[in-house]
């Protein structure tokens, strides 16, 4: 049986928690990269009860997500790779 890897890391995230600077949330998995597959990988994992933390280089892509598509869910933003 072949098993895809993105599978086998995402089950090995799941059992890292992550912290957030500068917020008192924290987040059972962390995706880096806003692009379509990314907000609805994000959006899949939210829907399924985990606290996803969203990133992407250009951070107004972080705030417009938020703000948008992911308003009133449990995902929450970081602006930089030391905040996740």
């Amino acid at each position: 049986m072949f098993v895809r890897p993105y599978v086998v890391l995402f089950r090995c995230l799941l059992s890292v928690r992550l912290f957030i600077v500068g917020c008192e949330r924290s987040a059972d998995i962390a995706l880096i990269g806003l692009a379509v597959m990314g907000q609805n990988f994000i959006m899949n994992m939210n829907d399924h009860g985990f606290v996803v933390c969203a990133y992407n280089r250009t951070t107004e892509k972080v705030d417009k997500f938020l703000s948008n598509e992911a308003a009133g869910s449990n995902v929450v933003g970081a602006h930089s790779i030391e905040e996740m």
